[in-house]
């Protein structure tokens, strides 16, 4: 629930608990233009002009984004998968590496192209980070595991090397390999 009116912010914080959620699913007004409509993670409105509404969908564990409707606006919808970061090796082994990402936010130099979708759910797996080395074998940190949005995958950072001298063990590759 969030505030219904930008025109009278206090008379919005006072009655926000007196709604019942259903304005939110009503049709849009007919001549009117919308967005695509979905559900899934944590749903954040943002506004960065006069009259453009961006709404965020972001994951912070594992589930699905439903989208229910197209909107007028096309098929197409921007993201950003972050994999997992890598463990660190063990005693004064190297770091682990950070997980890789995707994106295909307009002008940044590693957009890759668009993603439409349709009425349909797409699963999303949230890459846990990789747990540092504890035995001193000399082991290495556990690698991060992947991100995965549809079809986007965004690979684990590497687990970083071990140390325990006189014996060391190099760090795992991944989205950016481990020290």
């Amino acid at each position: 629930m969030g505030i219904r009116s930008q025109n009278n912010p206090l008379a919005a914080y006072l009655d926000v608990f007196s709604n019942t959620g259903t304005d939110a699913v009503g049709a849009a007004p007919p001549g009117s233009s919308s967005g695509l409509t979905a559900t899934g993670g944590i749903i954040s409105d943002y506004t960065t002009g006069p009259g453009d509404v961006y709404r965020a969908h972001v994951f912070t564990s594992s589930g699905t984004f439903n989208v229910t409707a197209l909107g007028s606006f096309g098929d197409t919808l921007e993201y950003l998968v972050v994999a997992g970061g890598g463990g660190g090796g063990y005693d004064a082994g190297g770091g682990g590496g950070a997980g890789a990402f995707r994106t295909n936010l307009t002008g940044h130099p590693l957009a890759q192209s668009a993603f439409p979708v349709s009425v349909s759910p797409y699963t999303v797996t949230i890459g846990g980070g990789g747990s540092g080395s504890a035995s001193p074998a000399p082991n290495r940190g556990i690698s991060g595991a992947d991100s995965v949005f549809g079809s986007i995958t965004s690979p684990g950072g590497g687990g970083g090397g071990g140390v325990s001298p006189p014996s060391h063990r190099s760090g795992s590759n991944g989205g950016s390999g481990g020290g």
